[in-house]
């Protein structure tokens, strides 16, 4: 058994992941450099935030992808991004 007393460093429990997101943040720990640890969990581990955001994002990208309505009817379709957008 190893005591960690002399270094204060805090330790990653290192359970099994929950999802993909954790399996990948795991996978970068992995080899990345230690000292940038802070700003990753502040500026790209915030993946757990997007949940609220997938269902508007999905119907977007849809009505993006309609790419007959942007020849044919290209007003109703701004007046439709315009409004997912908002």
């Amino acid at each position: 058994m190893k005591w960690d007393i002399i270094h204060n460093k805090r330790r990653e429990k290192r359970g099994k992941p929950k999802d993909d997101v954790d399996r990948l943040i795991q996978t970068i720990e992995r080899f990345a450099p230690r000292e940038h640890r802070s700003e990753r969990d502040a500026f790209f581990y915030n993946y757990k935030m997007m949940g609220p955001y997938l269902k508007p994002l999905l119907s977007l990208l849809e009505t993006l992808s309609q790419k007959n309505r942007l020849k044919s009817d290209q007003a109703s379709l701004a007046r439709e991004l315009f409004l997912k957008l908002k």
